[in-house]
């Protein structure tokens, strides 16, 4: 063998060839099933409409989804009586990971 560059540019060029053509087909694998839709819950015809906006690492966020959030879904959300729609709301410069959390979640 005389040029050994011939046999590692083969090699480089397989090896990007089935990378690309590996991730291409489980991209179209392992997004089967996934939906993308919007935070809202309750009736859709409710005159009421609550918006909440959080931040997955503000704590009063965290305190109002474990305290007051059950007891307004059970006796608003859950009858109909109110619509709940949730937004993402990352505050940068308080919490360093809020939009990384909100990308991921």
């Amino acid at each position: 063998m005389k040029n050994p560059w011939i046999v590692i540019a083969v090699i480089v060029v397989v090896l990007f060839g089935g990378s690309i053509w590996y991730s291409l087909n489980v991209e179209k694998t392992y997004n089967d099933g996934v939906t993308v839709a919007a935070h809202i819950k309750g009736g859709a015809d409710a005159k009421v409409i609550l918006t909440e906006y959080s931040d997955f690492q503000c704590p009063a966020c965290g305190e109002f989804d474990t305290v007051q959030w059950p007891e307004v879904y059970d006796k608003l959300v859950a009858t109909g009586k109110v619509r709940w729609v949730y937004k993402d709301w990352p505050i940068d410069g308080a919490h360093r990971f809020a939009r990384l959390a909100m990308h991921a979640a």
